[in-house]
């Protein structure tokens, strides 16, 4: 027996699907708005403590029929750059947190979560330690995350299905790179009011057995440390050769070097970071001729 459908099922059937919910229909992504949105339209690199950085604020949507699980190491997760080259778009930088495995971070459909993340140059630190292949130059990204699943199972690898790249990326924003930075000035501009003095003073002539120092009061803003500053020379890290002095509030940092500084300038740089995890810093430089 051959079936028939009539005009009127026809005509049913094209009401139906123009009436259809969006429950009903699957739209592709590029239909869709971002899944992730920026907290600006453009980024500029400029000096961190480190070296050239930018900050990008991230906020991803769940899709909204289903709940996505983040991987995280107590709470901290993998958010990460992709560059447009041509018509492609290649990974670029990805956020390094540590390798524990915390329970995942539910999404549930339609909500939200925001992450932020330091963008920094590695290729352009000025920190030896900091160095890597990682440059951030001038042109067009995209923000991606990573570790999305929509199904989870810690006991199993891979944990789950990961959601497609589609739904956790977010539209192109420029990035600038940093211009080279001008060691005749001092980064930041204006010397933090906790360090009280540093020597040599910035810009100046000395000669090749003077000592570096940088002298905090930590008394004269309230400021509370984390751990110990960190003192960086020519972009290596000197801390352990450092002598440490405290007295009524005050904390003074001095390295004696063990043979004259080479004739030339050089770079000092102290890092630092507060009980509310927010990193400082000065750098500044001095000139030996003798």
């Amino acid at each position: 027996m051959t079936s028939r459908v009539g005009p009127d099922f026809v005509l049913l059937a094209v009401l139906l699907a123009a009436c259809a919910t969006p429950e009903d229909l699957d739209p592709e992504p590029e239909q869709l708005a971002a899944p992730i949105v920026t907290d600006r339209e453009r980024y500029a690199l400029e000096d961190g403590p480190y070296g050239p950085e930018t900050t990008i604020v991230t906020t991803f949507t769940a899709p909204e029929h289903t709940a996505v699980y983040l991987m995280n190491c107590n709470g901290a997760f993998s958010p990460g750059l992709q560059r447009r080259d041509g018509d492609a778009w290649v990974d670029a930088w990805v956020a390094e947190i540590n390798t524990c495995l915390s329970p995942p971070i539910v999404i549930a459909p339609g909500e939200q979560h925001t992450g932020t993340m330091t963008v920094a140059s590695r290729a352009d630190a000025e920190v030896e330690s900091r160095k890597s292949n990682s440059r951030i130059e001038s042109g067009m990204y995209r923000a991606v995350w990573h570790g999305l699943f929509t199904s989870f199972d810690p006991d199993a690898l891979p944990f789950g299905e990961e959601l497609p790249l589609d739904y956790r990326v977010s539209g192109p924003f420029p990035i600038e790179a940093a211009t080279p930075r001008d060691s005749s000035k001092t980064s930041p501009a204006v010397r933090p009011a906790e360090i009280i003095s540093v020597e040599p003073v910035h810009a100046s002539v000395v000669g090749g057995g003077s000592p570096v120092r940088v002298r905090f009061s930590l008394d004269l803003v309230g400021l509370r440390l984390s751990g110990p500053p960190r003192l960086y020379v020519d972009g290596r890290d000197v801390t352990e050769e450092v002598k440490r002095r405290s007295r009524d509030g005050d904390v003074e940092l001095e390295l004696a070097p063990e043979r004259d500084w080479p004739l030339g300038r050089h770079e000092a740089r102290v890092v630092y970071v507060d009980d509310r995890r927010k990193t400082h810093w000065y750098a500044w430089s001095f000139m030996v001729t003798r």
